[in-house]
């Protein structure tokens, strides 16, 4: 069905526009909900190394089992975030100019926040959704998590993006791709499935045509993407 269809937090629905400032300087880093590759120190320290000009916004998951390794950045001016909830998540995700994540849930919000993205593939059943991401114009896919020149492609994929026109458009392909009315796209069809099978009650009826508004719906798949 492709990301026209996938059913966002409310957080995500209703977005005003992001802003595409002309330098790079705010990088969100989030790999998740337990970051079982440990990415998340690597690319800190890989930043904090080699671009300091950056600012990093770096959420830790509840399932992180490496918390102690990360925290320990707050003493080099890191902002660490625990716990967020899915509007603190989408003001973060508001705010930064760049996001490095995993290929999981996260990239639709980051989508349809109009976030550029740099993904990294940590698991197998990502690295569809990195490349779709990609062919898209969304985002730039660095590459498998163990691949010996991931860091190195990171930060070439960073300096790609210092191209602000660049930035502009992967948002604006972003938020394109993902407009927030998944959900209400998703009852429309399941209405719809069921006033097929049942007939169309004139309580049916009325949540179809007056609480849920139309939209286009186009049967097509976006490559690679879930």
């Amino acid at each position: 069905l492709g990301p026209k269809y996938i059913p966002l937090r409310s957080a995500f629905w209703k977005i005003g526009k992001k802003a595409i400032r002309k330098r790079l300087r705010r990088v969100l880093i989030t790999f998740g909900g337990d970051d079982t590759r440990n990415m998340t120190p690597r690319v800190v320290n890989l930043l904090l190394e080699t671009r300091k000009d950056l600012e990093l916004f770096v959420v830790v998951g509840k399932g992180f089992g490496n918390k102690d390794g990360i925290y320990r950045f707050r003493h080099e001016g890191v902002k660490i975030f625990e716990g967020l909830s899915a509007e603190g998540m989408r003001d973060i995700m508001l705010s930064v100019d760049v996001a490095i994540s995993a290929g999981g849930q996260t990239t639709y919000e980051l989508a349809r926040t109009g976030t550029p993205t740099i993904l990294v593939a940590v698991a197998e059943n990502q690295l569809l959704n990195c490349k779709g991401w990609e062919k898209q114009g969304s985002a730039l896919y660095a590459g498998w998590w163990e691949e010996k020149v991931l860091m190195e492609n990171l930060l070439s994929a960073l300096n790609r993006l210092a191209d602000w026109n660049l930035r502009k458009e992967m948002s604006r392909r972003g938020r394109r791709l993902v407009d927030g009315r998944g959900a209400l796209r998703v009852a429309r069809e399941l209405l719809r499935t069921y006033d097929y099978k049942h007939g169309a009650s004139r309580a049916s009826k009325e949540l179809y045509h007056k609480n849920l508004p139309r939209h286009s719906i186009s049967p097509e798949r976006k490559p690679g993407l879930a």
